[in-house]
């Protein structure tokens, strides 16, 4: 059992003292994220995973006439700043000469090598007699969802376009959805939208397999106040992207955190970014974007603000194992004394502060770690929990949070782990 001797206390926060072995050296006690994914022949990878074309309504809300938002020239903007870029029209606008136009240009990219693809953006039904039809806050059922790998388009009938599968209610999106096992659902930017009517109230999943189809949750926005990214937890899922997702996670939904543009205004601008991990290809063969959703079916994934910049987090239990658990990950502490955690981080510019955070059952005991002296490893944070507490907090999950020391205090959110009792 390593002594509690060598943990200083700073702050009232755990931090590991600088006589510890250094994270550059082999040690049983320590585990470097950057090795663990580097034996799982994990990449990082940066992309957009949801943006818009004149198949939308950037185009006509703003009165554009030309060709600049094109779906081929969005997708050459796209992929220019990104390793894998997705374009998703809201389903309900898309009529059958458009989605075959996204059909061919899917295949085209595909075949010279490029990380595209097209998905859809299903959004709740606006009120009857809305002044504002695409306004967010008329939206009175359902929020908006994106839907990934699917070869139909899935909306409701309002906005003229020609769904191939209907779904005028939230219940009924997902419904359609668990019949078709293969897609991808990611929560977009939850601040945006009122808890009561959002996702039936951010309500648990209806049906359990739902839980594995619920990749991601947006941790970015842009509406009327501009580009919002995390937010302040404490002032609740209104004005917080991270607060409505430790919701999602609080109601037994298991999504990564995303990262995107929703882009509709051009020209096109990257990040934030939604960073894969995905597993290298055997014999030298290239990715494809099936990889990409490989990463997003584990989680594998990381919000950025930062290009460049991306963090993991790995997980261990009882002091000394060769059992390392990667974010994304779902575990089961029982039988375990306590549980170890490890974040590291890759970026081009100086980190300000490195987290650790457990979500549980309650809002109000969530448990914040933040490092206050960064003299061992600047890029670099690791902490021990006990199972017990973990359990009788509920605890549903540990990520890691990174603020970076630029203007922008830029930050990062890993996948977590996830925690099942």
């Amino acid at each position: 059992m390593l002594s509690r001797r060598l943990l200083l206390q700073a702050g009232g926060v755990a931090l590991l003292e600088a006589t510890l072995p250094q994270w550059g050296q082999a040690s049983p006690l320590l585990v470097r994220p950057k090795d663990a994914f580097g034996r799982a022949r994990l990449q990082a990878k940066f992309g957009d995973t949801h943006a818009h074309c004149r198949f939308c309504d950037g185009e006509p809300m703003v009165g554009f006439s030309g060709h600049i938002t094109e779906p081929a020239l969005v997708a050459q903007a796209g992929l220019a700043t990104n390793h894998y870029f997705l374009i998703t029209p809201h389903a309900e606008q898309l009529s059958t000469e458009d989605v075959e136009v996204l059909v061919r240009l899917s295949a085209q990219l595909e075949a010279d090598g490029q990380l595209f693809d097209w998905g859809m953006e299903w959004t709740g039904i606006p009120d009857e007699g809305s002044p504002a039809p695409l306004d967010p806050a008329y939206v009175k059922a359902g929020g908006h969802v994106l839907i990934l790998r699917s070869s139909e388009t899935i909306g409701h009938h309002v906005q003229g376009g020609e769904p191939q599968v209907r779904a005028g209610t939230y219940r009924e999106l997902l419904d359609r959805v668990v019949e078709r096992p293969w897609m991808q659902l990611v929560f977009p930017h939850p601040e945006l939208y009122g808890v009561e009517t959002t996702w039936d109230g951010f309500a648990p999943p209806p049906d359990a397999r739902l839980i594995r189809q619920g990749v991601g949750c947006e941790l970015s926005s842009h509406g009327p106040r501009g580009y919002q990214g995390p937010g302040d937890v404490s002032k609740g899922v209104r004005a917080s992207n991270e607060a409505g997702w430790r919701l999602l996670l609080r109601r037994r939904w298991r999504p990564g955190p995303f990262g995107s543009t929703d882009r509709h205004l051009y020209p096109y601008e990257p990040g934030p970014w939604t960073v894969a991990f995905l597993e290298t290809p055997p014999h030298g063969r290239p990715f494809t974007i099936d990889h990409v959703y490989q990463a997003f079916a584990g989680r594998r994934v990381c919000f950025s603000e930062a290009a460049g910049a991306y963090a993991r987090l790995v997980g261990w239990f009882d002091e000394v194992t060769t059992n390392v658990a990667l974010m994304g990950d779902t575990i089961a502490p029982r039988g375990h004394r306590e549980l170890w955690v490890a974040a590291d981080l890759e970026s081009p510019v100086p980190v300000e502060s490195i987290q650790l955070i457990v979500v549980a059952a309650e809002e109000a005991q969530d448990i914040t770690l933040t490092t206050s002296r960064l003299d061992v490893n600047p890029r670099a944070f690791g902490d021990v929990f006990s199972v017990l507490t973990l359990k009788k907090l509920g605890a549903v999950a540990v990520y890691a949070k990174v603020r970076l020391a630029d203007r922008n205090h830029s930050q990062l959110v890993t996948a977590p782990l996830f925690l099942e009792w």
